[in-house]
């Protein structure tokens, strides 16, 4: 059995990268509450209320549960 430490490693390193390439994009699409939407808002929840009300940011859910798109709200920052 002849064992090819410097390709074994190679892989390593591609799978690595794949994983946290991966790990990143992810990060993208987390999921906030209500609460943490406000918070990170730095505003009340009557005022997230309000904006779901408006149309400026976007809810999603299932049941009860209201959730935010961390990435659009921050894009909604951005663009104004």
């Amino acid at each position: 059995l002849i064992v090819n430490y410097s390709l074994i490693l190679m892989l390593i390193d591609s799978t690595l990268i794949c994983m946290f390439t991966s790990m990143q994009d992810t990060s993208q699409h987390i999921l906030l509450t209500k609460k943490e939407t406000a918070e990170l808002l730095r505003c009340s929840i009557g005022t997230i209320d309000g904006y779901m009300r408006k149309g400026y940011i976007h809810s999603y859910g299932y049941g009860r549960k209201v959730l935010f798109k961390r990435q659009e709200i921050v894009d909604g920052l951005i663009k104004r």
